[in-house]
């Protein structure tokens, strides 16, 4: 028996691959339930999302006045889109993640020419690095152009007491509780407006949320669990 965990989208080539090499002892996991959308008939056994260690990223309830965006710079993570989020809504914007040399023209019409005291740049950091930037923001915002097929910055950001605003696509309705720990959104306008009613979110809410359904040991727990 094999077993094959998933962390792209199923895209088409991948599909048709899966099905040329098919036979009965291979079977899939999806990280989370959007992955399957584009291939529904594939021999899942079941959904098991990526899990996060709380204890590394520790909650804070003492946020300071800044947004911030996590993750790759690349068109995919839509950072372009964050930086129109936090000019239309006259927030700073702490952008981190690594340019990588494909994204590097990205990065330079995009991203460079937007730097200055109000959008700030603080390049790739370490996951241990992270939290202490997590805890002290207004909100994560994670403006996904691509169906993302699951998004650890967000429960990373959620288990620090931050509450993320994302646009709809991909996982983003499976790890935010729309309203409670964050906001899933249908546009950049919509966004902005998200960020004016971001006080209206219980970050305790966003840590208890993570704990109860992302943390390490309870997706070990889950893997083991018959899927339905």
């Amino acid at each position: 028996p094999t077993v094959y965990t998933m962390h792209d989208p199923i895209y088409p080539w991948y599909k048709e691959l899966f099905e040329l090499f098919a036979s009965p002892n291979q079977k899939f996991i999806s990280i989370s339930k959007n992955q399957q959308h584009d291939a529904p008939d594939l021999p899942y056994l079941g959904t098991v999302y990526n899990g996060t260690d709380v204890e590394l990223f520790n909650y804070s309830n003492e946020p300071e006045d800044y947004l911030m965006f996590a993750g790759r710079i690349s068109p995919q993570k839509g950072v372009k889109e964050a930086i129109q989020v936090a000019k239309q809504s006259k927030h700073r914007l702490l952008i981190i993640g690594p340019v990588s040399k494909e994204n590097q023209g990205y990065f330079d019409q995009y991203v460079k020419p937007e730097l200055d005291d109000q959008i700030l740049y603080l390049g790739r950091m370490d996951q241990d690095q992270l939290p202490k930037y997590y805890q002290k923001a207004k909100a994560v915002l994670t403006p996904v152009q691509w169906e993302e097929p699951f998004g650890l910055t967000t429960v990373e950001a959620m288990a620090c007491g931050a509450p993320v605003i994302s646009l709809n696509r991909g996982a983003a309705r499976e790890l935010i509780v729309n309203g409670k720990t964050g906001f899933v959104v249908n546009s950049i306008g919509e966004m902005v407006e998200a960020v004016g009613k971001i006080d209206t979110i219980k970050r305790r809410d966003c840590r208890e949320h993570v704990a109860k359904k992302f943390a390490i040991d309870t997706i070990r727990y889950c893997s083991r669990l018959p899927q339905k």
